[in-house]
């Protein structure tokens, strides 16, 4: 600053703002006619007195907020001295306090410095410097511009600081906060080397916006964070994920990495599921909060190609291992799955821990389980599959949602060929509701999305990233071991209690305890699977999840004897080689050349229901004959005490015996009349019945 009457005097304390005579901000050059508060104009109060004066203010204050801004705003606002410079609108966050910390502070912050260590001040609320204070206008502008930098200087860096009246060049200024940011210097994400041609919404390359400045802006950016490229979508819901997209679009400069598929879902709130991720949540406008959503930056650190965590993992030395551990990812995969899916690991070391069970099997992207990770074996997070973001070749388009996944493996020619379903299994795709039964298991859409509402499917009984519902059974005990109904990824152990089956089927859980609970009554026998009761559970002994040999109520056991369909199934146990061999009829049948037309009977009601069946395909049918099941209701020893059905050895008679109805409310006088008691009585003994020889 020339010296003069009117200036020397501030500059005997304050010889550092001398600087400021050759910028913009000596009025006497940029604004000769503008005046202060006294009427006076900068030549005729002095350089500093144009915005200084010692008793009172030489300018009026603008905008609002923070009391430095509100300095600045003074000149940088409509009508004002710098309306060329106006500052209102998008700019970098004023009123900050760096090193303040609160409840719903972010478990990450944007600040990667100590406080001991910022080289930059800090502002209390009446603009003094405090290290403990608030970032402001002043943080990076020197207002009357700092000493120029030493000869050895880069000059251009020189010249933007002086013209922009930083403290520091640009992008110096920017690692003073923000030091974790600059190891995008050596990926594709800095534009000097991967796209130097291109342009920020200044119309500025990389050369000239510097390292920072082809992506944010601090002033004048687009909203969210401080966006400096043009966008390809004004939807507010896409949020931060729209910032990716206006590069990673089919013409955009990363066009090669362009999202094709199904992708991770984003904004979704992980507080209203109990999610408590250490990965940075984001709100609408791009500020990280503990309430955020999930976007592409949660996962994502587009700043640093590969997380700290990864460099000591093995598996980095594979080029296709390394995407997993790079990526611009915030933590090496799978580790970063398990920040918000961590029940789902309990899949390691299990069948389904393809690196264990499949080691060369490989995903649509052609990667083995070890260079995938434990989640990519089955799971994409970009360009997969609808459902569940499935990541291997569906091998039977034909089935219908999740049972087309599970296929995709368990198939002659696929991963889990020793696991193929064969023969009949539970009918799938079906709506409880429909079905007039209700459940608390999962159901699901078709395209794998639960629903209260939804669909039977494999997922419903299954939980294919568990082995055992026990937490005692861990996955190391079961490796290469037989399955049975107390493990095998069930969600519910099915032995010794029936837990699983009667989540859908209460009214059959009476059969336990029984003579028909044969975990009791015939522990040593086998179904067609040649697994005991206890390897089954009660209901296995009889009926078939899956592989049954007929459809036919998924038959578990051997069919035997003559008859009907259903009293061959009876005589599956009640036969001499069966485990009921004390309890076999001589006869069982009623006469077959009668047949019966039930139009009075063939409703669930309490004591008057006699169902018919036909005798080839066991459905039922309103025209027919009688068999076992008409009269006998397996799962139910004393129909007047469904809730208190314990029995076991102690013989039976006309009042239980799994009888549909007690003998006084015998359905057999609707066609024999007085003769009914008798036949009733008698229709397993041949030699006494005399419906024998009708």
């Amino acid at each position: 600053m020339k010296k003069g009457e009117k200036d020397q005097f501030c500059l005997l304390c304050h010889p550092d703002k001398k600087y400021i005579a050759e910028t913009k901000h000596n009025l006497a050059v940029s604004a000769p006619g503008e005046k202060n508060l006294e009427g006076k104009t900068a030549a005729e109060a002095g350089v500093c007195s144009a915005c200084h004066l010692p008793h009172k203010p030489a300018r009026p204050l603008s905008g609002e907020g923070d009391f430095t801004a509100q300095l600045c705003m003074s000149c940088h606002s409509k009508g004002r001295v710098a309306e060329k410079v106006n500052l209102i609108g998008t700019t970098h966050p004023l009123s900050v306090y760096p090193f303040a910390k609160s409840e719903t502070d972010s478990l990450r912050t944007t600040i990667s410095v100590q406080k001991e260590e910022l080289r930059l001040p800090l502002y209390d609320a009446n603009g003094v410097r405090d290290i403990d204070g608030k970032m402001t206008c002043s943080t990076c502008h020197e207002t009357h511009q700092s000493p120029p930098q030493p000869a050895d200087t880069q000059a251009a860096d020189n010249q933007k600081k002086i013209k922009s009246l930083l403290r520091k060049s640009s992008p110096q200024i920017c690692k003073e906060c923000h030091r974790d940011k600059f190891l995008i210097a050596d990926t594709r994400h800095n534009l000097s080397a991967s796209a130097p041609a291109e342009k920020n919404i200044l119309n500025q390359t990389p050369a000239e916006s510097g390292l920072c400045g082809s992506c944010h802006l601090v002033h004048g950016p687009q909203k969210n964070f401080l966006w400096a490229r043009a966008s390809l979508t004004e939807d507010s819901q896409k949020g931060a994920e729209s910032l990716c997209i206006s590069c990673h679009n089919e013409t955009g400069i990363a066009q090669k990495k362009v999202n094709k598929g199904y992708n991770h879902p984003t904004h979704i709130l992980p507080t209203d599921k109990g999610l408590t991720p250490a990965l940075p949540l984001f709100d609408r406008q791009g500020k990280i909060s503990l309430k955020g959503a999930i976007t592409c930056q949660t996962c994502h650190d587009p700043h640093r190609w590969q997380p700290v965590s990864s460099a000591a993992e093995p598996a980095v030395q594979d080029p296709e291992a390394q995407k997993r551990f790079g990526s611009f990812l915030r933590e090496p995969s799978p580790q970063i799955c398990n920040e918000c899916h961590q029940e789902k690991f309990q899949i390691a070391d299990t069948e389904h821990d393809l690196s264990q069970s499949a080691p060369a099997g490989k995903n649509l992207l052609g990667q083995t389980a070890a260079q995938s990770g434990l989640c990519g074996s089955c799971h994409l997070a970009h360009n997969a599959q609808k459902t569940f973001l499935w990541a291997r070749e569906i091998t039977d388009p034909q089935k219908e949602g999740v049972q087309a996944l599970c296929i995709g493996c368990h198939n002659a020619a696929g991963v889990a060929a020793k696991k193929v379903l064969t023969g009949y299994s539970h009918p799938l795709n079906i709506t409880p509701a429909e079905k007039e039964f209700s459940t608390t298991l999962p159901l699901f859409t078709k395209d794998g999305q639960a629903l209260e509402a939804g669909l039977l499917t494999c997922q419903t009984c299954h939980d294919p990233h568990r082995w055992s519902p026990s937490p005692d059974e861990t996955a190391e005990n079961h490796f290469n071991m037989e399955g049975n109904a107390q493990n095998s990824f069930l969600r519910i152990a099915n032995s010794p209690e029936p837990k699983l089956c009667e989540n859908c089927h209460p009214q059959q859980r009476t059969v336990e305890k029984t003579d028909h609970d044969l975990l009791i009554s015939a522990p040593a026998s086998r179904n067609s699977l040649d697994q005991i009761p206890t390897e089954s559970g009660v209901c296995g002994t009889c009926h078939l999840v899956h592989n049954s040999q007929t459809p036919v109520k998924l038959w578990a056991r051997r069919l035997s004897g003559g008859g009907d369909l259903i009293e061959q199934m009876c005589r599956s146990c009640h036969s001499k080689l069966g485990p009921a061999n004390k309890k076999v009829p001589l006869i069982a049948s009623h006469p077959d050349n009668v047949v019966i037309i039930n139009t009075r009977k063939n409703t669930r009601v309490e004591d008057k229901y006699l169902p018919l069946f036909d005798k080839t395909t066991a459905k039922p049918t309103m025209v027919g004959n009688l068999s076992c099941a008409s009269c006998h209701n397996v799962h139910l020893w004393d129909s007047k005490l469904p809730q208190n059905n314990t029995h076991t050895e102690s013989e039976g008679s006309v009042m239980n015996s799994f009888l549909r109805t007690s003998s006084f409310h015998l359905m057999c006088k609707d066609c024999h009349g007085p003769e009914a008691l008798f036949k009733y009585l008698y229709f397993h003994d041949p030699t006494k019945r005399t419906g024998a020889k009708d």
